[in-house]
């Protein structure tokens, strides 16, 4: 029994110096994962921060756009009345204009416009 005794301590030495090594392996395994996750969190909290921030610059364009159209409609309303208040007594207020002329003053107007968007400054129109 004595032989016995002897190789225990042995034994166990082996076991544990087998674990320790199982464990270790295991270990660097886990750590590289986890370096492999760590960057792949770190490249989707990268994506995810842009998208928020495209959302943010979009919601702020749709927002100004929207108050650029509001105010637009309100000085309109000025612009109309205005206009009404100054031509209220004025005959060439009641006047009816034809549709041929009003379609045509129109389509001028909006070539203006065209061609002012577009057109050199230096230049004059004519």
């Amino acid at each position: 029994m004595s032989k016995l005794t002897s190789w225990v301590p042995i034994v166990l030495f082996g076991i544990m110096l087998a674990s320790s090594y199982f464990v270790t392996k295991s270990i660097i395994e886990l750590k590289k994962e986890n370096q492999s996750l760590t960057e792949q969190l770190s490249r989707q909290n990268s994506i995810t921060e842009n998208a928020n921030r495209t959302f943010r610059i979009i919601n702020n364009v749709s927002s100004l756009n929207s108050e650029e159209r509001n105010r637009s409609a309100v000085d309109s309303e000025k612009v109309k009345t205005v206009i009404k208040t100054v031509l209220v007594n004025n005959d060439c207020a009641n006047t009816a204009i034809p549709n041929d002329a009003l379609i045509r003053m129109h389509d001028y107007s909006e070539r203006i416009r065209a061609s002012g968007t577009y057109s050199d400054t230096g230049t004059i129109n004519r």
